[in-house]
């Protein structure tokens, strides 16, 4: 369970977040004493070098490319700019559990392929 005093700790440095959440209770929280949730940070596995920020932050660059997607001119882009931005989105989608990634040219098969090859991380699991 999260209360209020870790919901307020939680949006503490995000002005647009804060303010949603003050609109929503019906009660002053001038009086309440800000707590870190690390029960609850524990459960979303922040540890300990990875703050709130960079969680806000990953966030907003998942928000960013949500629009680059929704804003897309599929006829005037062509495939190459597409398969670019596609390997943009999985590198940010997957920065935590892959690495090492590189652009296959050819095949065994000397076919002529574009993949993308990673390697998952070695703490992943």
């Amino acid at each position: 369970m999260i209360d209020i005093s870790a919901l307020l700790y939680l949006v503490q440095d995000n002005e647009e977040l804060k303010y949603r959440l003050l609109s929503l209770v019906e009660f002053t929280t001038e009086d309440i004493e800000i707590k870190e949730p690390k029960e609850f940070l524990s459960l979303l596995d922040v540890v300990e070098d990875e703050t709130l920020d960079s969680l806000i932050d990953d966030n907003e660059r998942i928000k960013q490319l949500l629009q680059e997607v929704n804003d897309w001119e599929q006829d005037k882009k062509t495939s190459a700019e597409y398969e670019k931005f596609c390997t943009k989105v999985l590198k940010i989608l997957f920065l935590n559990d892959l690495t090492l990634w590189r652009k296959q040219q050819k095949s065994n098969d000397d076919l002529y392929r574009f993949d993308v090859i990673c390697k998952i991380k070695d703490d992943v699991t």
